[in-house]
């Protein structure tokens, strides 16, 4: 892969790649990271899983609910879920989960993409990411690595598109944390407004994020023991901003 001006922000000796995802969630939370592959190696093939790497992710602990929480819970009306012999539980309240913001990540990519192939045979487009920072309530850092699978030149023809990013996080600590990101979502909405904002000419007026939706679950694993605990056990959900090589994601804590 040709080296770009842009690609020189990224540290020397970064690594970068894909993520395979499982597709059952949140059963198995070790999302596959055997995509990171170092620089010289490309994307031509990639390294079989490695198992040491993985850690963290959804926790098997279940919090009990208090009673009081469970009265403040919102009760189904049968009437707006249709019949109340086909509805399962008409009379059971069930808690509604809250967001509340996270976190907030912002990364630009290379302009030229590579193709490589995942696990199940299938080839994808891998954009590279070049430099990139984040910041919220784990503290605040730098992305040293990652990429996405979006194929840009179908944006045209398709309302809906599948989006899977991973990215190596590091904390701005004096011994830095190292933090694994995964996100799988949906791009969508009219194909000429998706188009705009992967090739908006220089100059021109970036898209309103509102005017296209880009929704995805996000995955924090870590193998940092003093991390470990805070992204155990741990739903985020994500809102995101695509502009042509620039990805804004808002990450929410789903309680």
């Amino acid at each position: 892969m040709t080296e770009t001006e842009d690609q020189q922000l990224a540290p020397v000796g970064h690594t970068y790649g894909f993520w395979s995802l499982p597709g059952s969630l949140p059963g198995n939370s070790d999302w596959d990271t055997a995509w990171i592959c170092e620089p010289q190696v490309g994307f031509a093939r990639l390294p079989e899983r490695n198992l040491a790497r993985q850690h963290g992710g959804w926790g098997r602990e279940v919090e009990e609910v208090s009673d009081e929480h469970e009265s403040k819970s919102p009760r189904v009306n049968a009437k707006e879920t249709g019949s109340s012999n086909h509805f399962p539980y008409p009379t059971m309240s069930l808690p509604t989960p809250i967001l509340e913001f996270d976190f907030r990540l912002a990364v630009r990519f290379a302009p030229k993409i590579t193709e490589t192939v995942v696990r199940n045979g299938k080839m994808v487009e891998l954009a590279r990411e070049v430099c990139g920072s984040w910041s919220g309530s784990l503290g605040s850092g730098v992305v040293v690595s990652g990429g996405h699978d979006l194929d840009r030149t179908k944006l045209g023809t398709r309302t809906v598109h599948k989006i899977v990013t991973a990215f190596k996080l590091q904390t701005s600590e004096e011994e830095p944390a190292s933090l694994e990101m995964g996100t799988r979502g949906l791009l969508g909405e009219p194909s000429d407004v998706l188009h705009q904002t992967a090739h908006r000419l220089d100059g021109g007026a970036r898209i309103d994020p509102r005017k296209y939706y880009y929704r995805m679950f996000i995955n924090l694993t870590t193998t940092d023991e003093r991390y470990v605990e805070k992204v155990r056990g741990v739903l985020w959900m994500g809102s995101g901003m695509w502009d042509r090589n620039e990805l804004v994601i808002d990450a929410y804590r789903v309680g």
